[in-house]
């Protein structure tokens, strides 16, 4: 859900419309989730470059 773009308050809609997955309201294990995903996939380092991985 992710990859495709969705925000954490989107995927929250999402599990519950369409995989009936209850987790509350509580939107801030959802939110830590996304920005720590976001950060690793920022880290991905291009493999072309060898100098640049360090």
């Amino acid at each position: 859900m992710l990859e495709e773009g969705l925000l954490p308050k989107q995927i929250w809609v999402r599990l519950i419309d369409d995989h009936d997955i209850a987790i509350g309201f509580r939107l801030a294990p959802i939110v830590y989730y996304a920005h720590e995903w976001h950060l690793a996939k920022s880290r991905v380092v291009d493999a072309s470059f060898p100098a640049l991985n360090v």
